[in-house]
C-alpha cells in the first residue's frame, strides 16, 4: 500500500495543476466573451480598410484626371495642327473663320454693353 503522505502530496500537486489550468481557461473564455474588445478591434480594422480604399479611389481618380488632361491636350494639338494645315492650303477658310470670330465677338460685346 502507498504512503498516505505521498498520496496527499500528489493530490495537492494535482489540485494546483487543476487550479492553474482552470485559471488559464477562465482568462481564455473571458477574452473570447469580451464583445466590446472584439467590436473595437473589428471597427478599427474596418476604418483602416475604409481609409485605404478611399486613398486608392482618390489616387485612381487623380490618375484618370491626369490621363484625361493629357489626352485632351494631345487632341487639341492635333486639331490646331490640322487647322494650320487647312489654313495654309485654303486661306479663304481662314479669312472666313476670322470674319465669323469677329462677328461673334462683336455680338458678345454688344450684348454685354446692353447689360
Amino acid at each position: 500500500m502507498r504512503d498516505p503522505q505521498l498520496i496527499e502530496l500528489e493530490i495537492d500537486v494535482a489540485r494546483q495543476d487543476l487550479e492553474t489550468t482552470l485559471s488559464q481557461l477562465k482568462e481564455v473564455v473571458l477574452d473570447k466573451l469580451d464583445v466590446k474588445k472584439h467590436a473595437k478591434k473589428a471597427m478599427g480594422q474596418a476604418v483602416t480598410r475604409g481609409k485605404q480604399k478611399a486613398r486608392d479611389l482618390a489616387n485612381r481618380g487623380k490618375q484618370r484626371m491626369i490621363d484625361l488632361a493629357r489626352r485632351g491636350k494631345q487632341q487639341l494639338r492635333g486639331t490646331l495642327h490640322r487647322i494650320r494645315i487647312d489654313a495654309r492650303e485654303r486661306p479663304e477658310l481662314a479669312l472666313l473663320a476670322a470674319a465669323g470670330l469677329l462677328v461673334v465677338s462683336a455680338w458678345f460685346v454688344r450684348r454685354r454693353m446692353r447689360g
